[in-house]
């Protein structure tokens, strides 16, 4: 879904290019087109019994820690903070309007915990931002 943050975006303007997203986690410097995204497992995944049903069926509760880096590089129009600001924002939105992922979870829960570079990485910016994906399963348990 973050692949498909292309064309006119929120802000009214487009990146100068599609974003890349990938699984790998790599150092902003390692990176070499912008905006970048990396999606990681994060700390503290959980995965519970919820209740049993009818025919031992159990009903469990995934709850899928999310780590998302994004990576922005200054160009001649904004600075890299105006950068960040307008990816974070855009991810957010993103996310925001498919709270499901297409069907494949309940929710998203939106954790809170969200590290922002203002600077530090000039040219370059960079945010960590953690999210729980929350998923019902049923399973059949002895």
């Amino acid at each position: 879904m973050f692949q498909g943050m292309t064309g006119t975006r929120p802000w009214g303007g487009t990146y100068p290019n599609d974003p890349t997203v990938t699984r790998v986690l790599l150092e902003p410097a390692q990176v070499n087109q912008f905006p970048h995204l990396i999606v990681k497992e994060g700390a503290g995944s959980s995965f519970a019994l919820a209740a049993i049903g009818a025919a031992a069926l159990g009903h469990f509760e995934d709850r899928f820690k999310v780590a998302l880096y994004g990576f922005v590089q200054r160009t001649t129009d904004a600075e890299s903070t105006t950068w960040l600001q307008r990816l974070l924002d855009d991810v957010r939105r993103t996310l925001a309007a498919d709270q499901t992922l297409g069907g494949i979870c309940r929710e998203i829960m939106f954790d809170g915990t969200e590290v922002v570079d203002e600077g530090d990485l000039e040219p370059l910016a960079a945010f960590v931002w953690d999210f729980t994906v929350i998923i019902d399963l049923a399973l059949t348990v002895g």
